[in-house]
């Protein structure tokens, strides 16, 4: 199933740390896939189209995923 942007899921408030720590792991899992250089994550990968959706199908779903291993983080 593909996640948007316009999805529920994106309407949670979170800290400005827990969103760095998240930056963090979901930039860590694109490269650790070898899915190309950081400036294509930048510039391709975590941008938004005109319409305000995700130049990629599948980033909304990874950054979920980045947040949700963050806060199993904070509970271990």
């Amino acid at each position: 199933m593909k996640t948007d942007l316009n999805d529920t899921e994106f309407d949670q408030v979170i800290s400005l740390r827990d969103a760095y720590r998240c930056m963090e792991a979901f930039t860590a899992a694109y490269v650790a896939r070898g899915d190309g250089a950081v400036s294509e994550f930048l510039d391709f990968y975590v941008s938004t189209a005109a319409d305000g959706l995700a130049q990629h199908s599948d980033a909304p779903r990874d950054f979920l995923n980045a947040l949700a291993s963050i806060r199993v983080a904070d509970r271990s």
